[in-house]
């Protein structure tokens, strides 16, 4: 699976395993929640896609949450997050 995952990320972003089952991936220079998705959509694809288990098909499962840091990057630019200066 990690080698699926390392396949469909940027050379710049980073991603580690965990736990047996989780893995975190870290995104550099992403320009809005669109880049996001379009990544997310993709790694659903390629984790949801069938795989060669002692010569049958397993398939596996997922879900993908997202954060994005500073939280005013998410937010337009002529707005600033509650309590935070622009």
């Amino acid at each position: 699976m990690a080698e699926r995952l390392v396949n469909h990320i940027r050379k710049t972003d980073v991603i580690a395993r965990i736990g047996g089952d989780e893995f975190a991936i870290l995104f550099q220079d992403v320009e809005d929640g669109f880049d996001i998705k379009e990544t997310a959509e993709k790694l659903m694809s390629t984790i949801n896609a069938p795989f060669d288990c002692d010569g049958r098909q397993r398939y596996i499962t997922a879900s993908i949450g997202a954060v994005t840091y500073p939280i005013v990057a998410a937010m337009p630019k002529t707005s600033s997050a509650p309590g935070i200066s622009p």
